[in-house]
């Protein structure tokens, strides 16, 4: 019996892992715009990303509620209508040689 297709568990990384991702290349940018302040710039953007990726999920998670209300009341308001479109027939195409 194959094992790994049933104990395969679910998982993801979490918010500050993938905020720090962006990091390199922030750095990079910062090391380009900035060349004398190097060392507390790229320090700052890490702590600043870190700090993104905690604060993402949460006001996200804060949100997704009302977002969900707010679509509700959207789809519900939305008028709709039909359209009745004429049938058209379309000739079949003579084979070439």
């Amino acid at each position: 019996m194959a094992r790994g297709a049933q104990n395969k568990k679910e998982w993801s990384v979490s918010g500050p892992l993938r905020a720090l991702l962006w990091w390199p290349g922030v750095a990079f940018v910062l090391v380009l715009a900035d060349p004398d302040n190097i060392a507390w710039s790229i320090a700052a953007a890490g702590v600043a990303l870190v700090l993104l990726g905690f604060l993402i999920p949460i006001a996200a998670r804060k949100l997704r509620p009302v977002a969900v209300v707010v679509a509700t009341r959207i789809n519900q308001e939305a008028p709709t209508m039909e359209i009745d479109m004429p049938t058209m027939e379309i000739s079949p195409v003579e084979k070439a040689a």
